[in-house]
């Protein structure tokens, strides 16, 4: 990275990223078409399977049940479900619960640790394998926006990457766009976590690069102050390759679609 680009002005980097000035309208987000913005890099559109199947609870396998856990060492969750729903959906859960070396990838028998602290994320995780889907409570009406239920979502598509469920993570990203849909924030605690838990070419990361740049001319310089350098270095990196990113972000687009995994 040269020097000129290590000392642009957030508000530089936008206009280079974009081709012209953002514009800027009311609220967070910046004003313009009402097309969704086109995918910043070459990953291609998939498109989530309508059709999940479902698991047949029957009379043997409603008696069934393991214990999930979750939450920090000094106050473990226990959630119990359904085994038919677990191993239904993750091929992870499946391996663990009904592999013939069962003993040796899970000694806890019918009891698996997530490795996950958050409790809310396992909660979404409990209802979306009964429901898919998830009901965050600030989509409720009167709700306010809840960054800690924002980084819980996005736990939840990390927990969904490690137990190989695509269809939790596409459900979680279309949730959290559907929260900044609604509120028009986002905050900086959520970017720098998702630049710490995931890898380069993340389609979490990609989400929130297209998310930063439709920030408004006042809100983005701002934002650009509270985030890790190895997020400011993403930045830099779509601006020198001329992310073609010319239509502006408006509430009602599913940016999230672009973004999407691919469902099995």
């Amino acid at each position: 990275m040269d020097s000129a680009n290590q000392n642009a002005s957030p508000a530089k980097i936008k206009e280079e990223v974009a081709g012209n000035p953002a514009a800027t309208c009311e609220g967070l987000m910046a004003n313009g078409s009402q097309d969704p913005i086109p995918p910043p890099t070459t990953m291609s559109k998939v498109t989530s399977n309508p059709k999940l199947s479902k698991p047949v609870l029957t009379d043997k396998s409603s008696k069934e049940l393991i214990t999930l856990l979750s939450g920090p060492p000094t106050g473990l969750g226990k959630f119990v479900v359904h085994k038919c729903f677990a191993v239904h959906y993750s091929p992870v859960l499946k391996a663990a619960f009904e592999h013939q070396a069962t003993a040796v990838l899970n000694p806890l028998g019918n009891t698996y640790s997530l490795d996950e602290e958050d409790k809310t994320t396992t909660e979404f995780l409990v209802q979306w394998l009964y429901t898919q889907d998830i009901q965050p409570a600030q989509l409720k009406p009167d709700a306010t926006y809840n960054c800690a239920e924002i980084l819980s979502i996005i736990k939840l598509w990390l927990l969904a990457e490690r137990l190989v469920i695509p269809s939790l993570q596409n459900a979680a990203i279309k949730k959290f766009n559907d929260c900044l849909n609604q509120f028009k924030m986002i905050c900086h605690t959520e970017i720098n976590y998702i630049w710490s838990a995931t890898k380069e070419g993340s389609p979490l990361r990609l989400y929130y690069i297209d998310v930063m740049f439709c920030l408004s001319d006042q809100t983005f310089p701002k934002l650009v102050e509270t985030l890790e350098k190895n997020v400011l270095g993403d930045l830099f990196t779509a601006c020198m390759l001329r992310v073609e990113n010319k239509k502006m972000y408006t509430p009602g687009s599913n940016l999230s679609d672009r973004y999407l995994v691919r469902e099995k």
